[in-house]
């Protein structure tokens, strides 16, 4: 029996598919070796049809803005709070110990976010927005109706703090889910509600305490929170389930905190951020402190805070622009530089002019980084999984910063005998060592997506 010879050009043709089949099978073995990054997984979801923003999408940023607006921006008029405690219920006490009523609720509203950030991950959306709100409120109420320290303390420092938490995480992240090519600027857009606060509830709260007494003030205060809630909630909607499962059908397991620290972008991220936390906060508490040392005019060092306040509302939403065309590290990272060279100039701002600039330009500054904090992390993410473990471990470790800054700077000034030369010295060191971390984290993220633009 014999055996007709192939001819050659069939056989160069079948070598050529077998070949193509095989290229085929080894790319898609690859592909499944590794875990798509965020950046991939949203480009998957423009291809697939992805819509950006929507009108839900814009009612979620104005629910966010809302939730921030209420809870970081009302935060930001303790130092009302403080002037009253000082002088009236609990003027027997230091102003160092009432301080700690505002700096603790700072603190647990950071650290409460490693709470609820994975909650997120795990579909428990409109439970933590419902529970946040309510606590927030009641705590709220008792804090009008508090009159020994630690029952103010419970309330205004413990309750409201916790209650913040639970709702700063899911209200941001939540935005993740309509924005991709804007995630930056939106996030931005929300964050400018706790400058607005800033503003309002500060000049809001000094007329209603004069007005109608401290108790009832508080109380009508309240009134204006919960309106600004039910509307976040009715508003804010997430779009997507949690993902449970991988495309194997096997349940996804989320990384260990030990696991996120092994990567090298996103601990040096989590500690460069960390540190610029422990400095920046500084000035924010002890600006008003500076200008009175200062013996600069009243209507400076009272309206100092202010000032600050309003500029970050421009920096969350100038710079957070411009982060989603060059990227949010590099934007970042020049945040972090003007951070530690504006402490450094406190040294030579001993006029009004100078701490007016250094106000407007350091509030600018801090606010454009608190805005990209979030899509920093969030870019860090393997999986969309993870994104509420990621920001929820780092704001933890923000959030122990965010509370034991005021105690050192407070320390250092009791060591320089109220000379601030020890405290901007510390403040404007730990941010100079945190924007060189920000830089090295830019460039592991930059060498991860293959592109200077991170």
């Amino acid at each position: 029996m014999s055996i007709e010879p192939i001819p050659l050009e069939t056989a160069t043709s079948r070598l050529q598919e077998d070949h193509a089949i095989l290229h085929a099978a080894d790319l898609e073995s690859r592909t499944k070796e590794r875990e798509p990054s965020v950046v991939e997984e949203q480009q998957q979801q423009q291809d697939a049809g992805f819509v950006e923003g929507s009108v839900r999408g814009w009612c979620a940023v104005a629910g966010a803005f809302l939730i921030l607006l209420c809870t970081f921006g009302y935060a930001n008029s303790f130092g009302v709070y403080q002037s009253y405690y000082q002088l009236n219920q609990y003027r027997h006490l230091s102003a160092s110990t009432i301080s700690w009523i505002g700096s603790t609720s700072l603190g647990i509203e950071f650290c409460f976010a490693f709470v609820s950030g994975p909650l997120f991950d795990r579909g428990y959306f409109r439970p933590l927005l419902i529970t946040g709100s309510v606590g927030f409120v009641v705590c709220l109420f008792m804090t009008s109706l508090c009159t020994q320290y630690w029952q103010t303390f419970l309330a205004q420092a413990v309750g409201m703090g916790a209650s913040m938490g639970l709702m700063f995480m899911p209200a941001i992240s939540v935005l993740n889910h309509y924005f991709l090519a804007r995630r930056s600027f939106v996030m931005g857009v929300a964050m400018s509600g706790a400058s607005i606060g800033g503003i309002i509830f500060p000049i809001m709260l000094n007329h209603l305490f004069a007005s109608i007494g401290f108790a009832a003030g508080v109380r009508a205060s309240g009134y204006v929170v919960i309106a600004g809630f039910v509307a976040a909630n009715i508003l804010t909607t997430a779009r997507y389930p949690p993902v449970k499962r991988d495309e194997q059908g096997m349940k996804r397991r989320r990384p260990s905190p030990v696991k996120l620290l092994k990567e090298p972008r996103y601990a040096l991220s989590v500690i460069g951020t960390t540190a610029v936390v422990l400095g920046a906060f500084f000035p924010i508490s002890y600006i008003q402190v500076f200008a009175e040392a200062a013996q600069l005019p009243r209507n400076v060092s009272d309206n100092v805070l202010s000032i600050l306040n309003a500029s970050s509302f421009f920096g969350r939403l100038g710079l957070t622009y411009a982060a989603d065309s060059l990227g949010t590290f590099t934007v970042l990272a020049t945040c972090t530089g003007g951070i530690s060279v504006l402490i450094f100039a406190l040294y030579g701002a001993t006029s009004p002019a100078g701490v007016i600039i250094f106000a407007i330009l350091f509030g600018f500054f801090t606010g454009s980084f608190f805005a990209l904090l979030s899509p920093l992390l969030i870019s860090t993410a393997d999986d969309i999984s993870e994104i509420g473990m990621r920001q929820g471990l780092a704001l933890l470790l923000n959030g122990l910063a965010a509370l034991v800054c005021s105690p050192i700077a407070g320390a250092l000034l009791a060591a320089g005998h109220d000379d601030f030369k020890y405290a901007i010295a510390f403040a404007g060191a730990v941010t100079a060592f945190g924007a060189v971390t920000m830089l090295g984290a830019r460039h592991f993220q930059a060498r991860q997506l293959g592109t200077w633009r991170v």
